[in-house]
């Protein structure tokens, strides 16, 4: 997936690792629940609530990194090396 990026300024990042490999997690079922109740718990209006796609919100991070089953790293310009935790 990550080879499918043909944007310039990425693909010279990616190269000389100015940015890590995609990272594919696996999360286990309720996982996006967890999210949405911790969200309305902090105040957020069930109908205005919106899965983020990118955050650097600790608390989520937090739950997605307790519920990651297994992750899988691209190994596109990385030559034949393959990560998988």
């Amino acid at each position: 997936m990550d080879a499918s990026f043909v944007d310039h300024g990425y693909v010279v990042s990616r190269k000389t690792n100015s940015i890590g490999p995609l990272e594919l997690c696996i999360v286990e079922r309720g996982t996006f629940k967890k999210i949405l109740e911790h969200f309305i718990g902090n105040g957020a209006a069930l109908s205005q609530f919106k899965t983020p796609r990118c955050t650097s919100n600790q608390n989520l991070l937090r739950i997605l990194n307790v519920c990651t089953i297994k992750r899988f790293y691209s190994t596109a310009y990385m030559g034949d090396r393959m990560f998988v935790t």
